[in-house]
């Protein structure tokens, strides 16, 4: 890529690096472990956990209380994971190694997660190979959801703009099921001690999972049917914000989707802008809420950055991007970027490819162009 200054695309993340540690030694929170994070720990786990026994205590009383606190406590839930979790995953929410991981493991609990498969599919496959075809694991939907334009079309999915969304509630029962699919064959070629430790992670995951979602609220509400529904609609309502939010930033009308040899000689900064995009920056509540992943690009670019200096990041990302004629993508509201989702949704539920794809999204909702390598 060139632009009017004649750079090329090898010195864009150089530059950007330089110009984001010369932010980072002039500013007073640190790039790693700030203590406004552990704070905003403090007060996310402790409501969590006034929120959590609140709900034992008050709803088998009054079914109005026990939906509110069903309600705080969903996203008390959605700020653990997307603030704490996701930052601890990339090592960024504490320059202690150990913090880390009490950090991770604590709050992927609750989900019923395990570490070790949240370290391969998300913050190595997903993040070292964004939107490639066979190597990103948020771009492929088990044949179930065409996303990627090179990938195989199905007949059922000239319906998926209609059923994907509702599917993307279904996701955390897939990640659990993939958990054990993954263990039983091995799929990241593990050593006999690191696959029985992967085991032993998987079900730690799920003993708090299921004591704090099925076994305490029984014991205390006695009714399976209360219990289970609650149960299914909380987690189907956690798995839909933290599917939605990764698709919004990676799966609509602007990014590029690429093959994997389209991307050899790539500056890593500039695959990222290319395949990522921001969204709803403006909205201080979604910001504190998500962690900072509406600013999806910096983070692709910085992962190992606390999220407390996204906002900061992106002005100068933003900057040096105009100055250099480089594309970045943005949607300004949470509504614009749903929107052309579900645009990509339904140009991807025909057989096109790369070549039409441009045309295919212009005429479902006319929406701007996409960039398709």
């Amino acid at each position: 890529m060139k632009n009017k200054n004649s750079k090329t695309e090898r010195d864009v993340f150089k530059d950007l690096k330089h110009l984001v540690n010369e932010y980072l030694s002039q500013s007073p929170i640190k790039a790693i472990g700030p203590s406004k994070m552990y704070l905003k720990s403090a007060f996310l786990i402790s409501c969590w956990i006034i929120s959590y026994i609140l709900l034992l205590i008050v709803g088998p009383m009054s079914s109005i209380a026990g939906v509110v606190c069903l309600g705080v406590l969903l996203l008390l839930t959605c700020g653990l994971e997307f603030c704490i979790m996701h930052d601890a995953s990339h090592k960024a929410y504490s320059s202690n190694r150990f913090v880390n991981k009490l950090a991770l493991n604590m709050t992927l609990g609750v989900l019923g997660g395990c570490p070790l498969s949240w370290h391969q599919e998300h913050v190595v496959r997903h993040h070292s190979y964004t939107n490639i075809l066979g190597s990103d694991p948020d771009v492929y939907a088990s044949h179930v959801i065409r996303l990627h334009p090179h990938d195989k079309w199905y007949w059922w999915q000239k319906w998926q703009h209609y059923y994907a969304i509702p599917l993307y509630s279904l996701m955390w029962i897939h990640w659990v099921y993939n958990d054990l699919i993954n263990a039983t064959f091995n799929t990241y070629q593990l050593p006999k001690k690191k696959l029985l430790q992967f085991w032993g992670l998987i079900f730690l995951g799920l003993v708090p999972h299921v004591t704090l979602g099925l076994v305490l609220p029984y014991l205390v509400f006695n009714s399976m049917w209360v219990v289970g529904l609650s149960y299914m609609a909380f987690f189907m309502s956690v798995s839909f914000a933290m599917a939605i939010t990764f698709v919004l930033a990676h799966v609509s009308d602007g990014q590029s989707f690429y093959l994997s040899h389209e991307t050899k000689n790539k500056d890593w900064a500039v695959h990222q802008l290319e395949t990522t995009m921001d969204f709803a920056v403006d909205n201080k509540f979604l910001t504190w809420l998500l962690g900072g992943l509406n600013f999806q690009v910096e983070h692709h670019i910085f992962p190992t950055i606390c999220h407390l200096h996204y906002p900061k990041i992106q002005k100068i990302v933003k900057t040096y991007c105009k100055e250099q004629s480089i594309p970045y993508h943005e949607e300004k509201s949470v509504w614009s970027a749903f929107k052309s989702h579900l645009a990509h949704l339904e140009a991807m539920s025909v057989p096109v490819r790369e070549e039409s794809l441009k045309a295919a999204i212009a005429n479902v909702y006319n929406t701007k162009e996409v960039g398709i390598a």
